[in-house]
């Protein structure tokens, strides 16, 4: 039988450092894309300001209370979160593929003794 396993602990997260303090992104999930478009829905909808829709998905890529982004100067917060956004998007990995594997190709179990 063939297998095709991927360890969702390859999957690191991204950091950042903006004022001393170091923020990690939380995984990338279907909640959280549906609830970064449901900001970004709202700002292009002029529901929600430009600026608290930019805190917010700070807030959510890192997974920390909005408060916590309210005081950060902006100009060091919206570079990091498009560089946190931009490697989520690549997919970064710790590891490389197995051996002999090509990416996304399935990879036959090691015989079990």
């Amino acid at each position: 039988m063939r297998r095709f396993v991927i360890e969702t602990s390859l999957f690191e997260p991204i950091e950042v450092e903006i004022g001393g303090r170091v923020y990690a992104t939380v995984a990338l999930s279907k909640q959280l894309i549906d609830a970064i478009n449901d900001i970004q829905a709202q700002v292009r909808e002029k529901k929600l300001a430009d600026l608290d829709g930019s805190v917010r998905v700070a807030a959510l890529i890192f997974g920390v209370p909005v408060e916590e982004f309210e005081t950060l100067d902006l100009r060091a917060l919206n570079p990091a979160v498009e560089y946190a956004l931009q490697a989520l998007n690549e997919g970064r990995v710790k590891q490389p593929p197995a051996v002999g594997a090509e990416s996304g190709q399935p990879v036959e179990p090691s015989p079990k003794n």
